[in-house]
């Protein structure tokens, strides 16, 4: 199921009653009022409401799994065993920017798919 990213503008409006010096005050009295996060207006009538859908937005399921069952982002440690390269080589890779990685903190992943491209790109052939 996808995601959808949503703006929602409602305009309110309300009455109160504010005792205040004066109207500057009693304003900002209003306005301190309505910073607090749970502050009691009183009643509010809704007077407009717009909805308007800015994006959808892909949901990878948490646990996701690749077709075969594996992880789809795996450490570079395992990575480096899927290509057959020491895992202090594939870190070199990551910082020549040869091979796309994710960071989630201080962690680096490395997804099966930016692994295949990886591949690929740099698959020759040569001619005998």
């Amino acid at each position: 199921m996808p995601r959808y990213r949503i703006r929602i503008v409602r305009a309110e409006s309300a009455e109160r009653l504010v005792d205040a010096k004066d109207e500057q005050a009693a304003v900002e009295k209003v306005q301190q009022e309505l910073e607090r996060p749970y502050s009691y207006f009183g009643r509010w009538e809704r007077l407009s409401t717009d909805i308007e859908v800015l994006e959808a937005v892909a949901r990878i399921p948490a646990g996701a799994t690749a077709p075969d069952g594996g992880p789809l982002l795996l450490s570079v440690k395992d990575a480096a065993k899927h290509l057959g390269v020491s895992y202090g080589l594939l870190y070199e890779m990551i910082n020549r920017g040869e091979v796309p990685h994710v960071r989630l903190g201080k962690r680096i992943l490395i997804s099966r798919e930016n692994l295949k491209s990886f591949i690929e790109e740099n698959t020759r052939t040569s001619r005998s």
